[in-house]
């Protein structure tokens, strides 16, 4: 069996199986409360919020913020440990289940969310997220990409797949995954490249402003293989 990293059992589990809240910040996290800072005018979603730590943040910084979560408990734990007029909630799994007014917000996060997503889902979501931005409205994006060392047997096979599907990471979880995080992910992912994303974001309408790989910090060395283990965008809705 895998051995797991205690790094990742430092991170707080999600109550739905559905990962781990890291309680730091990274890049992606960063730059979307950064923007949020220097735009507060409108306020900014974080979707798939978990417990909240990135929306604490933000009311910490002064900027309204919504926590938007599929599971309504770790919301409600999120209301119970703040009481600020800053933060709003909205429970329901993106995109179907929850909406937004057009052009009301002025940032969207998604960390960690998109490769639990199959990429019918994903190309509708980004609709959804460029009708609710405003104009000059970013999207803050991270996900897990292929290049992770616990799948590191089965790259071969997604570099083929890759020449002829659009979603060429969906795939069933291999068993040392399930292994390593605890199953504590569910038994299919969608792990993504920085090419299929920018595709799909530039579809929509998007501008990309930054795309990047990157290794998560904190990240345990049992998943690092080369430096790509997370891919990071930020995107534009372009300004009329």
């Amino acid at each position: 069996m895998t051995k797991v990293d205690p790094k990742i059992i430092q991170a707080m589990p999600t109550l739905n199986n559905m990962g781990y809240m890291p309680e730091w910040l990274d890049v992606t996290q960063e730059e979307f409360l950064s923007f949020l800072k220097l735009n507060p005018e409108w306020p900014g979603l974080d979707i798939g919020a978990a417990y909240g730590f990135v929306c604490k943040k933000a009311i910490e910084q002064g900027t309204s913020v919504i926590a938007n979560d599929l599971d309504p408990r770790h919301l409600d734990q999120l209301r119970l440990e703040i009481r600020s007029d800053l933060c709003s909630f909205v429970a329901g799994r993106f995109p179907y289940e929850v909406d937004f007014a057009s052009e009301s917000l002025g940032a969207i996060l998604l960390s960690r969310i998109l490769h639990f997503l199959h990429g019918n889902e994903i190309e509708d979501g980004f609709k959804r997220l460029y009708k609710w931005l405003v104009p000059g409205g970013k999207v803050f994006v991270e996900a897990m990409t292929p290049f992770i060392k616990a799948f590191e047997p089965h790259l071969k096979s997604y570099q083929d797949k890759k020449k002829t599907q659009k979603w060429p990471g969906e795939i069933e979880v291999p068993q040392d995954m399930m292994n390593f995080y605890q199953n504590q992910i569910p038994t299919e992912m969608n792990l993504l490249d920085r090419e299929t994303l920018e595709v799909q974001l530039k579809a929509k309408g998007f501008v990309i402003e930054r795309a990047f790989y990157f290794t998560p910090k904190n990240a345990p060395q049992s998943i690092c293989l080369d430096g790509r283990e997370a891919v990071a965008i930020v995107a534009m809705k372009p300004t009329r």
